[in-house]
């Protein structure tokens, strides 16, 4: 996996992703995310957490660009009418037998789903 940016990657493991979500290595940065409803400046403010890409290793942000799979990929479930909704889907979603990483978007309002994927880059788009 890697964090970007992609003209100087950083690839580290998925448990010191995981490590570093679970102890809120970046949890200033997503308070700072969390109250701002305006989309626009909601981005500009996630632009300062660090990117990861779980589906592998690349050379550039495309398909093309893949160097090596790691057989993940990440899945977003975001636009809940509320924040029951949100709880319902986590909540299906933590049994749900292709689920490996489940976790809550920066924004607060969403989900972040890594699943394993076949070896085969041209399985991502299916």
């Amino acid at each position: 996996t890697c964090a970007l940016p992609i003209s100087n990657p950083h690839y580290t493991t998925l448990n010191e992703i995981v490590n570093r979500i679970r102890t809120g290595k970046s949890k200033v940065t997503v308070e700072k995310v969390r109250p701002i409803e305006d989309k626009t400046e909601r981005n500009k403010v996630k632009k300062l957490l660090p990117a990861i890409i779980f589906q592998g290793k690349f050379s550039h942000r495309a398909i093309d660009g893949l160097i090596e799979s790691s057989c993940l990929m990440s899945v977003d479930f975001d636009g809940f009418d509320s924040p029951e909704a949100l709880s319902d889907k986590r909540f299906e979603l933590e049994f749900d037998e292709y689920t490996h990483i489940l976790f809550t978007s920066p924004s607060g309002d969403g989900l972040k789903v890594i699943v394993k994927i076949p070896d085969d880059h041209r399985s991502y788009k299916k």
